[in-house]
C-alpha cells in the first residue's frame, strides 16, 4: 500500500513536470508582451545598476515580459541589461519603455474596486487593532471613511502599482470617489490603496500606509511614502 502512494506520488510530480515544460514559452519573444513594473528606487540599487529603468518619484521603471499565459497561470521575466542586448538590441531604452507603457493596460486590466465587505472587515479589524496597540488614536480612527477608499490594482493581481501610469486611470479614480484630489497608498508592488485627500489628510494616509506595510510580506512593500495627485493639472508628487 505504501508502495502505491508512493509510485502515485512520484508519478503526478513526473506529470507536472512534463506539463510545466510542455507550456508555450513563445511569448517570451515578442515586444508585445513587455510592460513596466515599478520597484523602490532605493531598495533595489543593486538590482538597478544591471537592468534599464527611469527613475520615477523614489521609484524605478523597470522593464518585464509576460512570458506565460494559459490556464496554468501568468509568468514573468524582469528584462536586465543582458535581455535587452539579445532581444530587443535595434530598440533604445526610451523606445522600450514607451511601447512598454502603451502595451500595460492591454496585457495587465486595470481594476478599481470599493472595499468590498471582505476588505472592510479586513481593514476595520487592522483599525482597531493598531488603536489597541496606540498606533492610531481613538480620534483618528474615527475619522477614517472606508466609504471614500478604493483598492486598485489589475485582474491578475500582480504589479498592480503600475497602472499609476496608466492613461488617465487616475482621473478615473478621482471620479469614482467624486474628488478632484486623491491620496495613493503604496500598500505594495502588487496593490494600490486610493483615498480622498479631501477626506483623508497626508498625516492620516500615512498612517493607513503604515498600518498595511505591518502585514504586508517584507519583499512586497513598494515605498516608505504616500503620493498625491491633482486631476486639474494632472500632477502626481510625493506627499
Amino acid at each position: 500500500c505504501m508502495l502505491t502512494i508512493m509510485e502515485k506520488m512520484a508519478k503526478d510530480i513526473v506529470n507536472g513536470f512534463n506539463a510545466f515544460i510542455a507550456r508555450d514559452y513563445s511569448l517570451r519573444f515578442d515586444i508585445s508582451n513587455i510592460f513596466v513594473r515599478f520597484v523602490n528606487y532605493n531598495s533595489n540599487l543593486k538590482y538597478l545598476q544591471i537592468a534599464p529603468h527611469i527613475k520615477y518619484l523614489d521609484l524605478a521603471k523597470c522593464l518585464c515580459i509576460k512570458v506565460l499565459d494559459d490556464e496554468h497561470g501568468l509568468g514573468f521575466v524582469m528584462v536586465n541589461n543582458n535581455i535587452c542586448r539579445t532581444l530587443f538590441k535595434n530598440r533604445s531604452v526610451n523606445d522600450l519603455f514607451a511601447i512598454a507603457e502603451k502595451n500595460g493596460p492591454g496585457l495587465l486590466s486595470p481594476v478599481i474596486n470599493d472595499l468590498d465587505e471582505a476588505g472592510d472587515e479586513f481593514f476595520k479589524d487592522l483599525l482597531k487593532y493598531n488603536v489597541k496597540m496606540n498606533c492610531l488614536a481613538p480620534d483618528e480612527f474615527s475619522l477614517i471613511d472606508i466609504n471614500s477608499m478604493l483598492k486598485v490594482g489589475t485582474e491578475a493581481d500582480v504589479f498592480g502599482s503600475s497602472v499609476m501610469l496608466y492613461p488617465d486611470f487616475l482621473d478615473k479614480c478621482c471620479e469614482s470617489l467624486k474628488c478632484d484630489t486623491i491620496n495613493i497608498i503604496p500598500c505594495s508592488v502588487h496593490q494600490l490603496i486610493v483615498v480622498s485627500a479631501e477626506n483623508h489628510p497626508v498625516k492620516l494616509t500615512r498612517h493607513i500606509k503604515e498600518m498595511y506595510h505591518s502585514v504586508v510580506p517584507e519583499e512586497e512593500p513598494l515605498s516608505d511614502n504616500t503620493y498625491t495627485y491633482v486631476r486639474l493639472d494632472k500632477r502626481l508628487y510625493i506627499a
